[in-house]
This record gives C-alpha cells, structure tokens and sequence, in this order.
C-alpha cells in the first residue's frame, strides 16, 4: 500500500512541474492575437488622393504569435508590416494600410493576418469634385530655402473654395522631406470659404529635395523645394581647421573667423558642388594637408567632400 502511495505522490509532483489543467490534461503554451481595431474605415478619400490607417496586434498569449499580412485589393497596399510575423508573447506589431481609389465608389476589402488571427475587414470610398467646385490656391509653390538635417522649416498656402459648391480636399505631402502640420487631410470647404495649411521641411539628406502636396481631385498640387545639407562649414569644417591646421599660412587664410571662407572660395582652394577639382580637397585626400601632420580621419575627410557637394555653403 505505502509502494502505491508513493508511486502516486512522484507522479502527481511529476504532472505538477510539466503543468496540468484541472482535468488532468497538459496545459499548453498559445499565442492570443489583441487587435486594436475590429476593422479599419478610410471613410470617404478623394480619387487619386492617399490616406493611411494602422493597426496594432498584440500577443497577450504565452507563445510566439506567426502569421502573413496580406492586402490584395484595388486601391489598398500595405506599406508597412507585410508579409510573414512572427510575435513574441507581450510584444506587438504595427500594420500600416494605405488607400487611394481611383475611381467614384465604395472599396472593400479584407485584411489577412493568417490563420493565427482574425481577418479586419476594410471599408473606404473614393469621390470628385461637385459640379460648380472651384478652387484658388496661394502661393502655388513654397521654397523653404535651405535647410541642415534635422532641421525643421515651416511654411504656408491657403487653398480657397470660390465657386458654387463646395470644394473637397484631401491635402497629402507626397515626399518624406515634407509633411503637413496642420490644415492636412480629407476636408470639404463650404462656398467662400478657405483653409490655412502649414508645411514642414526637414530634410533627409543633402542637395536639392524637391517635392509636391496634393491639394485634391481635379486641384493642382502645391510644388515644394528645399535644399538640404549635412555638414556645416561652421560647426564642422571650421572646427576641422582649428583642430588640425597649426601653420601659419592657414592660420592666416582658413582659421580667420572674419576671412576664412571667403579666403577659401576667392582663392579656389574650394570649387562649390566640385570636390574631385578642388584643391583644398585633392591635398587633403592625398595626405599633402595637414602639414606635417597625419592625414584627416576617413570621417573628416568625408566631411569636406559632403560641405563641398552640398556647394561649400557659410553655413
């Protein structure tokens, strides 16, 4: 009897690590998909406009949640999570869906998460222009000048509605450079009406970043520039020279704060936009500047060639 009793006892210890439901059955590890929306409405977007929408899934399970995003309908493509997932349990993941119909109508559509989770189902309509809509828009064009990376610059347009319906606006910036601060957007202006919109810039790499907003259907996009640099003569290039530049020629020609670029540019040391036929550049790249000291770190000299790609700017 004690033999039965103890044999009882190592199994139920034994079922006790490994993990037991009430009945007796193994309790096994299972992903749980959390969605943050049931389904995503676009509601009503303008015929060749863009709007996104986005959709976070969770694992509030114990195993790794795996799956494949797919949209596959007219007007919608999934710009960001696509493809096969997988989960850890208590992470998430983002879904971004973009829509731009392309015709008057509804568009449905469905997206597949796999079969780990359930389908979202997605709604979204494209329309026109009313007959009687008329549009101002001013200025047409902004110029934002240049600008460092990580910069930001702000201008503005106003889009008027001067017909004799209403107008319908959709207002997207179509380049990574540029986005809408306020005033962006599906929107209808009533008749006499108008609306402020304010653009940013901030660029993501050098020269020039030139761009557009869409304002709506049948309405002229807004043309946008910029020029963006990623190297500063000021902060970096002159701090080369102090660092570096010990003679006394250059102290007199490049390290002089009052001088010193105009002394680079006048002399054509430096040939703007042109590094591979400027002087100063060509010395340096071949070890003859510094004098009498060791060649620029790769990183420098990298900086001279940007500054002097980006058109040698006093910036």
């Amino acid at each position: 009897m004690l033999k039965h009793l103890g044999l009882l006892v190592v199994i139920a210890g034994s079922m006790a690590i490994i993990g037991c439901s009430d009945m007796g059955n193994p309790i096994r590890p299972k992903a749980e998909a959390l969605l943050s929306s049931a389904a995503l409405d676009f509601g009503v977007v303008a015929v060749t406009g863009v709007s996104t929408r986005t959709l976070t899934v969770r694992n509030s399970g114990t195993a790794t949640l795996s799956g494949n995003a797919a949209v596959s309908c007219n007007g919608y493509q999934l710009i960001e999570g696509g493809g096969a997932f997988s989960i850890a349990p208590g992470a998430s993941r983002a879904f971004v869906v973009r829509f731009s119909p392309s015709a008057v109508g509804s568009f449905p559509c469905t997206l597949d998460l796999g079969p780990n989770a359930p389908s979202v189902p997605i709604t979204g309509a494209g329309a026109v222009q009313v007959p009687g809509a008329l549009s101002f828009i001013a200025p047409d064009s902004l110029d934002f000048g240049t600008a460092m990376v990580g910069q930001v610059k702000t201008g503005a347009f106003q889009v008027f509605s001067i017909g004799t319906a209403p107008l319908l606006v959709n207002v997207v910036a179509t380049s990574a450079d540029y986005s809408i601060v306020s005033g962006g957007g599906l929107a209808e202006i009533p008749v006499g009406g108008f609306i402020n919109v304010l653009v940013a810039f901030s660029p993501q790499g050098g020269l020039n970043r030139p761009g557009e907003v869409s304002v709506g259907p049948g309405l002229p996009d807004v043309v946008v520039k910029g020029f963006g640099t990623t190297v500063s003569y000021r902060n970096d290039i002159r701090a080369i020279f102090n660092a570096r530049c010990d003679q006394a020629c250059h102290t007199h020609i490049f390290r002089d704060p009052a001088t010193g670029y105009s002394n680079l540019i006048n002399t054509g040391y430096v040939i703007p936009f042109d590094p591979d036929n400027s002087y100063l550049y060509i010395r340096i790249i071949t070890g003859q500047m510094p004098q009498g000291g060791p060649p620029l770190s790769q990183p420098d000299q990298n900086k001279f060639r940007s500054w002097i790609l980006e058109g040698a700017l006093n910036n």
